[in-house]
């Protein structure tokens, strides 16, 4: 009887020690850093890895790095037309503005610092622009000269100032006009133009006559300005409707006298 269980204690240890020497076999499951890089990419990946390499919970952050460079190109595109000097103004209103909800107890502060990275590129694009853009102004600035009209860098369009209008018979004219072609006139004859000064030009057959002056404006280039028109003439004396009967109308011209201060800092070609 004894013998019996000795031997049966014996195969019991015998059982433990094979128990322990052969662990269980369980199946792993995947790295938590390894799923989520399968399935929001590297980039997303390092985002939101902590310094001990082990990614950081969060409902929002692993939705936003999920949508990946898609949400950061919107971000960067709301910011180049919206954004201010102020990076916390801006992420809230792009927030709003994208109808995005964030909590701050699920690590907020990883998807922030990827949005600040979009507000920072944008903000640098846009400073280059400008410097882009100051420069170009420099160069006509410096290449502008206000008695040459090969110079004038020419806006395009045509002001019209003090309820003037050509009529549908002149609208070729106002083409000319557009491109710096026209041809103006003073009491001697046919004269090229210079900024600032007063001219009419012929219109309606020569009947009619139309005041213009050339303004520059605050980038240095030239605007047209129809600012009187004239049904009648005897002789070079027009029947402005503005102003009197002069040779050249002498109505109010709007942007004048900034248009003079500017030909002032002119590099004169």
């Amino acid at each position: 009887m004894q013998a019996r269980d000795t031997a049966r204690t014996a195969d019991t240890r015998t059982d433990e020690s094979a128990a322990a020497r052969t662990p269980a076999r369980r199946t792993a499951a995947a790295p938590p850093a390894l799923a989520l890089q399968r399935s929001v990419g590297n980039t997303a990946v390092a985002r939101m890895m902590r310094q001990d390499g082990r990614p950081r919970a969060g409902e929002t952050v692993q939705r936003m790095a999920a949508a990946g460079p898609k949400f950061l190109a919107m971000s960067r595109e709301w910011f180049a037309e919206h954004g201010t000097e102020v990076f916390e103004v801006d992420y809230y209103t792009f927030l709003d503005a994208k109808n995005i909800s964030t909590k701050p107890q699920v690590h907020e502060e990883d998807f922030k610092a990827s949005v600040r990275g979009e507000w920072e590129a944008a903000r640098a694009a846009q400073a280059q622009a400008q410097q882009d853009a100051a420069a170009v102004v420099e160069q006509r600035r410096a290449s502008t000269a206000a008695d040459r009209r090969d110079t004038w860098q020419m806006v395009g369009t045509v002001r019209y100032a003090n309820g003037v209008g050509l009529g549908n018979a002149d609208r070729n004219l106002e083409d000319q006009v557009r491109l710096n072609q026209i041809r103006v006139n003073t009491s001697t004859g046919h004269v090229e133009p210079v900024l600032n000064r007063r001219y009419h030009f012929h219109v309606a057959g020569g009947s009619h006559g139309a005041a213009i002056v050339f303004l520059l404006d605050a980038d240095f280039r030239v605007v047209p300005c129809i600012y009187d028109y004239a049904d009648s003439r005897s002789q070079n004396r027009y029947n402005w409707n503005n102003s009197g009967t002069n040779y050249d109308s002498g109505a109010d011209v709007p942007g004048l006298a900034e248009s003079v201060a500017r030909a002032a800092q002119l590099g004169n070609g």
